[in-house]
C-alpha cells in the first residue's frame, strides 16, 4: 500500500495495511541520520519510513533548520514567500504576499514539489 493511500483509508477509517507514520526530525538529527544512512538530508523522513509530508506556511522556518542570525537577513520559502527578520528576537516579517499568492494558484493550492493533500 502506497502512503498516500494508506493515509487516505486510514482518515476514512478502511482498513490498512499498518498505521501511517510520521516522524519530524530536529535538523541537527537529520543531518545525523543523513551522515549514517548516506543519503541526502531531504531524503531522511522518506528512508525513515514516513507517509506524511509536512510543510511550514507560517514562519516557523527555525524548525527546518534555517536561522536568521542579523537583522535584515532574509529567505524565500517555498511557496515563494520572502521572510526577512527584524525587531526583537524570533520576531519576523513577512513580505512578498503576490509572489505567494502566484506560486499557490500556479500550483494548484500548493508549491510546486508538495504533493497533494488528502
Amino acid at each position: 500500500m502506497k502512503s498516500r493511500e494508506r493515509v487516505v483509508n486510514a482518515l476514512a477509517k478502511r482498513p490498512v495495511d499498518r498505521v501511517p507514520i510520521f516522524m519530524w526530525f530536529h535538523p541537527s538529527t537529520a543531518l545525523r541520520l543523513a551522515s549514517l544512512l548516506e543519503i541526502p538530508p531531504a531524503f531522511v523522513a522518506e528512508a525513515m519510513g514516513n507517509d506524511i509530508q509536512q510543510t511550514w506556511v507560517n514562519n516557523n522556518y527555525a524548525m527546518e533548520g534555517i536561522v536568521h542570525e542579523r537583522e535584515g537577513e532574509s529567505h524565500v520559502d517555498a511557496w515563494g514567500i520572502t521572510w526577512t527578520s527584524w525587531g526583537q528576537p524570533r520576531s519576523r516579517g513577512q513580505l512578498s504576499h503576490a509572489r505567494a499568492a502566484a506560486a499557490t494558484s500556479a500550483a494548484g493550492g500548493r508549491p510546486s514539489g508538495v504533493r497533494g493533500g488528502v
